[in-house]
This record gives C-alpha cells, sequence and structure tokens, in this order.
C-alpha cells in the first residue's frame, strides 16, 4: 500500500542526520548538522524537547559550541518520561553524553579522539565507540581506537583496543540480546566481531563480518553502495549482491547510495532504504534471489536522505534529509 505525506517539520537547524527511535517507538530524535538534538512525537511530528548540548575540546579554554554529531541512539531504562528512555550522543569533537528527554538533562564522559560510531550494550552496561584514525604530529597515521566504558561507574575508558582496525572505524554495534558480542566495522574493508567476556584484545577478536529471528544472521552495507549477507557467528557467506545501484538499474529502477537496512521481525523479512540525490527514497524487500521495490516515497525531500525509521505496526515512516526537512509518511488508513 502506498505511502503519502501527512505532516512535515523543517527546523532551521541544518540538515537532518539520522531519525532515531525510543524503545517503545513514541519519540524520534534527529540530530542535525549545526549540533541541534530536537525530539519529536513519532504519531504527529509534533515537537516534544530541543535538547542543545554543548562541547568544548579537553583541556582547551575555548568556548562551549554545539556538537558535531555523529550518531544518536536511545537506550531503554533510566528515563524519567514515560518511554523511559535515556538518549545518547557521540560527536566528531570526541565526547559521549547522555540526556534525558524529560526532563531535559545529561551528562557525559568524554574521549580525545572524535568517536564515528557507538553502542550499547544489551544490558545497558558496556557502551563500546570507534574512532577516526588520529594523525601524530609529524603527519604519520596513528591506528584508530575501539574504546569500552561502563556506564555505572568510571568516565575513563574500561580498556582501548588498536589493533583491530587500520582505517577508522565507521559502525560499532552489539548484539541485540547478547551483551558480550560486538561487531565493528572500518573504511579498512574489514568487519570484525568481539567476544568482550574479558576485555583483552587477544582474546577477543574474531575476523568477520545481526538479523534473522534469533539474530543469526549480519548485513554489510559499504561507502562503495555494495550489499552482503554473512552468518553470525561463522561469518559463512550468504550473498554478495554487489553493486545495488547496478542491480537496480536491471529492474529499471534508478537509484544511487544506500541508506540503510531494516529488520522486520514479526514477518521475518529484511528491507534495504536506497535513495537518489535529489531526495527520492525507495524501500526493497531483500531476497535470496534477489531484490524487488516495495515502496518509493516521492517528493518530500529536495537532497539526500540521511535517516528513516519504518514503524511497520504503525503503517508510518519518518525520514530526515540534508535539505533540513523531517517528513512524516502514513499509509492511506494511517
Amino acid at each position: 500500500m502506498p505511502f503519502r505525506q501527512i505532516a512535515s517539520h523543517s527546523p532551521d537547524l541544518g540538515y537532518v542526520l539520522d531519525v532515531v527511535a525510543s524503545p517503545a517507538r513514541t519519540l524520534l530524535a534527529t540530530p542535525t548538522a549545526a549540533g541541534a538534538l530536537p525530539v519529536f512525537a513519532a504519531d504527529t511530528l509534533v515537537p516534544a524537547v530541543n535538547l542543545a548540548p554543548f562541547v568544548a575540546q579537553p583541556g582547551s579554554h575555548e568556548q562551549q559550541r554545539p556538537p558535531t554529531f555523529s550518531e544518536a541512539h536511545f537506550a531503554g531504562g533510566g528515563g524519567q518520561g514515560a518511554d523511559g528512555a535515556l538518549l545518547w550522543w557521540a560527536s566528531h569533537e570526541g565526547r559521549l553524553g547522555l540526556c534525558d528527554p524529560e526532563p531535559a538533562g545529561g551528562s557525559s564522559c568524554i574521549w580525545t579522539l572524535p568517536i564515528l560510531s557507538f553502542s550499547l550494550n544489551a544490558s545497558n552496561t558496556i557502551v563500546a565507540a570507534g574512532t577516526e584514525q588520529p594523525q601524530k604530529e609529524n603527519g604519520d597515521d596513528e591506528s584508530p581506537r575501539l574504546l569500552f566504558w561502563d556506564i555505572r561507574s568510571s568516565p575513563r575508558p574500561l580498556a582501548a583496543f588498536e589493533d583491530c582496525h587500520s582505517d577508522d572505524i565507521t559502525q560499532v554495534r552489539f548484539h541485540p540480546t547478547n551483551p558480550t558480542a560486538l561487531i565493528t566495522g572500518s573504511t579498512d574493508g574489514l568487519v570484525n566481531f568481539f567476544d568482550i567476556t574479558t576485555l583483552d584484545e587477544d582474546d577477543s577478536l574474531h575476523q568477520v563480518g545481526y538479523f534473522g529471528p534469533a539474530c543469526e544472521y549480519v548485513y554489510c552495507l559499504t561507502h562503495v553502495e555494495t550489499f552482503g549477507l554473512y552468518t553470525f557467528p561463522d561469518a559463512d557467506l550468504v550473498k554478495l549482491y554487489g553493486d545495488v545501484r547496478e542491480l537496480a538499474a536491471r529492474g529499471g529502477v534508478h537509484l544511487e547510495y544506500l541508506v540503510d537496512a531494516h529488520y522486520e521481525a514479526a514477518e521475518q523479512r529484511l528491507y534495504l532504504y536506497s535513495g537518489t540525490w535529489s531526495g527520492d527514497l525507495a524501500i526493497l524487500n531483500v531476497g535470496l534471489d534477489g531484490m524487488e521495490v516495495v515502496h518509493t516515497l516521492n517528493g518530500g525531500h529536495s537532497e539526500t536522505v540521511r535517516g528513516v525509521h519504518w514503524d511497520k505496526a504503525a503503517s508510518r515512516v519518518v525520514t530526515g534529509g540534508e535539505d533540513g526537512r523531517i517528513v512524516l509518511w502514513g499509509s492511506a488508513e494511517y
């Protein structure tokens, strides 16, 4: 059933980096390039609160300024609002923070390297973050860090892995149910699996490349728009689709980049979000025999779509893009 635009919001805070849903799917956070973190009601896009964290470089005397967000995630438990969720965020200034949307507030732990991606484990006790590849004063490259904190105690990292990747760590994801299983991805082309039962890098690392009824598979998107499926934790190849743009073009569909993938547990289906630079979006059903476009969302954006949240049970999609617009889409019965 096709989607239509229900509502839109343009907060005039720079382009939207992502659309992030709270565990109960009642709130949506949309971090922006201007350093704002507006939160909306998921069903109406009515603004709930505009969080405005500030950062300064550790050890510096510079004036506080908005962060340059890299990621944001909700985590269940500990919040004061009806949803009970805390909103975590990471920035390129090397800061990891948390806010309670109701009421707004927060605390944070700081690391001196720019954070590109982070994840909280299933027990909400450990947070892991991947950094950019730093440079020495002489211009030589150092190794990026995979950092771990126990969020119940000290703001100092529990551990720092330095030999797992040789370039920027762009993806860090804990397993949805196993609190000691972690996957990382990097622009060095590696996808690594860790068992962090002990935070020892030599004991933890396995070279490999999460979806399925028991999260027994992994999907991988790359910056050159390729897509592949693997088993977890053995990393056996299930299907390598190659360049999705070329695959879509054979079916007469014009796509230019990949946004993200989404696993719909109720129907055990994997979907891929892909778009065009002019702001159109396609949702593709991923099967072992190929991909099929099941929905198109056109005319809501004029530039690249950065974030998508699809609540299939509620028959709605929310998208955010580089044009600064946040758009609520609903099916005919919405």
